[in-house]
């Protein structure tokens, strides 16, 4: 089995749920809304954890039910936390910009794949030329309702690339 490194959300308590799905060697870091800074000392660590576990996977988790997504889509209570101010924008940016776009039947899912696409794209890049191992990231969403893990969205398109007419 290959050992997993988990990105995950304290507040959705999913670690017994993912060691139930995810046989063997499951590592875990925790922060609100995943919203882990990348900076020297994080990567430093995050690479560490990696080479001492021999880590061949990274998945970024988020229960569907995330009191900190929800809260940033709507009354944004916790946004005088400051290390979720950036998060609240990025969820607050995205929302308006996918409304603009298209109808979305699961805002929640759409918003949640964006973001931890982001995370995952800012972690590739940040890893990429200082690990010798390939190393597979993958995003995952967590519906309570069904007790099932769904793997986000791709990120098809991103509209600070695109301008529409």
């Amino acid at each position: 089995m290959i050992p997993k490194l988990f990105f995950l959300c304290p507040t959705d308590c999913l670690e017994s749920v993912i060691n139930n799905e995810y046989q063997g060697s499951n590592f875990f870091l925790t922060s609100l809304g995943i919203s882990i800074p990348y900076d020297s000392s994080m990567l430093k660590s995050i690479k560490g954890i990696i080479n001492k576990h021999n880590i061949g996977e990274i998945h970024f988790v988020l229960s569907s039910q995330n009191k900190i997504v929800l809260d940033a889509m709507k009354e944004q209570n916790f946004s005088n936390i400051g290390s979720l101010r950036d998060f609240n924008k990025l969820i607050k940016l995205h929302e308006s910009q996918s409304n603009l776009c298209w109808k979305v039947n699961d805002q929640k899912l759409t918003t949640l794949s964006y973001y931890l696409n982001q995370k995952i794209i800012t972690l590739q890049l940040k890893l990429s030329s200082s690990l010798n191992q390939h190393i597979v990231l993958k995003g995952k969403v967590y519906k309570e309702s069904e007790n099932t893990f769904f793997d986000i969205y791709p990120d098809l398109f991103n509209l600070k690339h695109y301008n529409l007419n």
